[in-house]
């Protein structure tokens, strides 16, 4: 019997023995690897707030410009101390800085903090772990997670849509989506017929509108290409047909159907398991999670079609999705929000293990120009359950001008690129891309008394001589859409049925 300490990189132990045999020579024997498992402590984190969302124990999604609390749960219950949390911007922050926003509250095991800003999180207490002697070390324990702010309209009826792509459905062998010619709708129920190269349970479409840049239809795939079959009609998995072909060797070759969207390669499929070329020949489940579209846009004969995308190595900066837009308007400078749903295709994978996780970005052009105007990171979307149907969003709300030309217009262009620098893992799904022109909305208070106030829009007061203040706000901060805004504050006249400035 053996004791021992155990350290933080011993992951694997087996034991052996010398010994003389009959014949006297000396022979060494070993047990089987044992692969050590230690209990450490841990805990998670909770953030309590309106709308909050765990979209998993690593993605947090929260609104923005809202107060939430960031709460330590499921605490060893060994004595624990000085609480920090410190904050990494996703768009080139290289190293955590404390987060001198958020405050500590009494219990010394939560914090207070108002969401303005998306990024990367750790959050690292000291733990008195006691030992079996009576004595006891002070460990660190950290947690990191994504801290994703979601935008929206101040109101869902005060926006002009850009452009909403759902990447269409299908029913049958019937792909339908909408086609574009020079930026304009030109069919809104265009379709088109899933290849009949496809067997009756997988369909995939290419893209007509030219929006997938920097990577190919998965059907154009050579390794897609069909396997001889034998005189039982099933396919010939031999050296001459597979192993001896090296990296050419088909899919088929290793997975059941072969037809798997591999590095490099798109298609638009209504569930991400009709491109991972089904079960594997030497047994082990799907590489791809059993869902649908963000949307669920399915009634049993309706399937609605999502983005995959399988990046391959060395594509950091690789163009995944691609169009122009136009703002027009009276306004010289608006406001427009960014929304798109991504989640990982890959399925159980833990987030530190060999697959890398997706990460995406999204960039705004002048349309033709080179400058960034305005970016945002998805950061690390991790791997997801079987089943799960879980999509990550990803939004942005930026200023734009539409003064370009004597039309008041411009143009621009959204590009959503590959954030991750290797092939292996990195299966992207996208979902339901928009953008839109938000328009503030622009509440008006009074401090009167509850006696006196009918309702929020109605104030009655008795006689003449009462002081009104008469307060105008944003709730979203009326900054994030206009950087030095003027207030100008109107009565209705009866007498004339007309709208009147109010003194200064």
């Amino acid at each position: 019997i053996f004791k021992f300490t155990v350290l933080s990189d011993i992951k694997y132990v087996k034991c052996e023995a010398s010994y003389i045999d009959p014949s006297g020579n000396s022979q060494t024997i070993s047990s089987n690897i044992v692969e050590l498992s230690v209990n450490k402590p841990t805990f998670n984190v909770k953030i309590e707030g309106e709308g909050v969302r765990d979209v998993n124990s690593y993605e947090k999604e929260v609104p923005s410009w809202r107060d939430v609390v960031i709460k330590l749960v499921d605490l060893p219950s060994h004595n624990v101390s000085n609480p920090k949390i410190s904050f990494m911007a996703l768009d080139g922050g290289d190293s955590y800085k404390p987060l001198d926003e958020a405050v500590l509250n009494d219990d010394k095991m939560s914090w207070s903090l108002y969401a303005n800003k998306s990024g990367k999180m750790r959050i690292q207490v000291d733990v008195e772990v006691p030992a079996s002697d009576g004595t006891s070390t002070t460990e660190t324990l950290e947690k990191e997670f994504i801290f994703r702010l979601v935008y929206s309209p101040d109101k869902e009826d005060a926006v002009q849509e850009l452009f909403y792509d759902d990447f269409g459905y299908i029913v049958g062998n019937e792909y339908h989506y909408v086609k574009y010619k020079d930026g304009e709708v030109e069919n809104a129920d265009a379709v088109e017929t899933v290849s009949s190269d496809l067997p009756s349970n997988i369909k995939w479409m290419d893209d007509q509108n030219g929006f997938i840049k920097e990577h190919s239809f998965a059907l154009t795939d050579p390794k897609v290409a069909r396997l001889p079959l034998d005189a039982n009609g099933n396919p010939q998995r031999n050296d001459a047909n597979c192993w001896s072909k090296g990296d050419n060797m088909p899919y088929q070759c290793w997975c059941e159907n072969g037809f798997r969207v591999e590095d490099g390669f798109y298609a638009f499929v209504s569930n991400p398991t009709m491109a991972d070329g089904g079960a594997k020949t030497e047994g082990g489940a799907n590489d791809y999670w059993n869902g649908t579209d963000h949307t669920e846009n399915s009634d049993g004969t309706k399937h609605g079609a999502m983005l995959m995308v399988n990046c391959a190595k060395n594509s950091l900066d690789a163009i995944i999705y691609e169009r122009d837009f136009e703002i027009t308007g009276e306004c010289a400078n608006v406001m427009v929000l960014f929304s798109a749903f991504v989640s990982n295709a890959q399925g159980i994978i833990p987030k530190n293990g060999a697959n890398t996780p997706v990460n995406i970005r999204m960039d705004i052009y002048e349309k033709g120009g080179t400058q960034v105007l305005t970016s945002i990171e998805s950061g690390d979307v991790i791997t997801r359950n079987y089943g799960s149907n879980s999509w990550s969003n990803l939004t942005a709300l930026f200023p734009l001008s539409n003064k370009d030309n004597t039309e008041g217009s411009k143009f621009y262009t959204l590009k959503i690129t590959n954030n991750a620098p290797s092939g292996s893992g990195n299966d992207i799904l996208l979902d339901d891309i928009s953008l839109k022109v938000c328009f503030p909305e622009i509440e008006v208070k009074a401090n009167v008394t509850a006696e006196e106030t009918l309702d929020e829009h109605n104030i009655v007061i008795c006689g003449k001589s009462k002081n009104l203040t008469l307060t105008a706000f944003n709730r979203a901060g009326i900054e994030n859409y206009i950087p030095t805004p003027y207030y100008l504050f109107q009565y209705f006249d009866d007498t004339d049925s007309t709208w009147k400035n109010l003194p200064k």
